[in-house]
């Protein structure tokens, strides 16, 4: 026969029951993962946010050097023939929607980037290295170097926005001096990106929850719903006490 317990228990008598229930361990590491695989985001492997990772700032490099050269020498460099001489590989999913969404987002923030005073900034600093590096051929570590520097204090979606474009001006720049320097930059670029950054946006739900807008909106609905919930229970604490003011 099923003991109906009655419904009103002392403190003691909770504190006791809550003692007995299993304790539920949430790892954290994965916590945003979890968050976007529940928002209808299936989770990818390390491999394919390399992957990714390759044919994003691929796209973007082409991208931004037609753009660049054909507006500065008004001449027609179309990006098969970009891809062709700076030895880029087009991964076999390059037409995969999701890394198109993607790569959708992340020109909608290399723009506002763009538009930003900070934007000049970089392409000043990526010309005065080569010029001061002069004839001097420019070593791996040495570029790598100045790549973690861009990333000094940890890697943010801001900070993704700025290597890009350093490694896009550091190329555009080395085109005046040999194809070979540019080729170098380019695979020295592809592969700071995959050993640094990937693990970052791996960990973080990947390229697309990094770049994802609507997680911009779900922030400040989030940060809106928070603050009404203080002012509310802080009213509701400030009328408690009000009467005993007067």
């Amino acid at each position: 026969m099923l003991e109906i317990q009655p419904q009103g228990k002392s403190l003691r008598q909770r504190r006791k029951s809550a003692a007995n229930l299993p304790f539920i361990d949430i790892k954290t590491d994965n916590s945003k993962k979890l968050l976007f695989n529940e928002m209808g985001k299936t989770p990818v492997s390390q491999e394919e946010t390399e992957e990714e990772g390759k044919v994003l700032f691929s796209n973007f490099l082409v991208k931004e050097i037609c753009k660049e050269r054909n507006k500065v020498e008004n001449e027609q460099i179309t990006p098969e023939l970009l891809q062709k001489e700076l030895h880029l590989c087009t991964p076999s999913d390059h037409k995969n929607q999701a890394w198109i969404q993607v790569g959708t987002e992340l020109r909608r923030y290399a723009d506002d980037f763009a538009k930003s005073k900070e934007r000049k900034k970089v392409r000043n600093k990526a010309n005065e290295i080569l010029e001061r590096q002069g004839s001097s051929p420019i070593a791996r570590e040495q570029f790598r170097a100045m790549l973690s520097e861009l990333l000094k204090g940890g890697i943010t979606r801001h900070k993704i926005i700025v290597l890009f474009f350093f490694c896009v001006d550091v190329t555009i720049a080395a085109m005046y001096r040999t194809i070979e320097l540019c080729r170098d930059l380019v695979q020295w670029s592809l592969e700071f990106i995959v050993e640094k950054v990937c693990s970052w946006v791996q960990n973080n739900g990947g390229w697309g929850a990094v770049f994802d807008s609507s997680m911009k909106f779900i922030g400040k609905a989030a940060t809106v719903l928070i603050f009404g919930v203080l002012c509310y229970y802080g009213y509701k604490r400030f009328s408690q006490v009000a009467p005993v003011l007067d």
